[in-house]
């Protein structure tokens, strides 16, 4: 299995990839800089198997979200956006949607 050689090339990097991630820093980046400044000849596949896999809970958390409690009536308003489908503009020819809000 490939993990097994390249994932304790990169475990070597933890706790880098760690402050990366808070930045925050693509994975792409992340995976480009160990092969450029770290000299770890890994893919950037195996990069983001490995963060999806060793900073599985962090990457969750900023997902995570809370139901607000319940408002006064009347205290805020909403807007439902919606499609009435499309329209041609005569000038161009092209088709745009056409959009509304209430």
């Amino acid at each position: 299995m490939a993990r097994a050689l390249t994932w304790p090339q990169i475990a070597v990097h933890h706790q880098w990839i760690a402050e990366q991630l808070k930045v925050p820093v693509t994975v792409a980046t992340i995976a480009q800089r160990l092969r450029d400044d770290h000299h770890v000849d890994v893919s950037e596949s195996t990069v983001r198997r490995y963060v999806a896999t060793a900073f599985a809970e962090e990457r969750l958390e900023g997902k995570v979200t809370v139901p607000r409690g319940a408002v006064e009536p009347g205290s805020e308003a909403q807007i439902d956006y919606g499609k009435l489908g499309m329209w041609w503009d005569p000038q161009s020819g092209a088709a745009s949607r056409c959009g509304y809000s209430r």
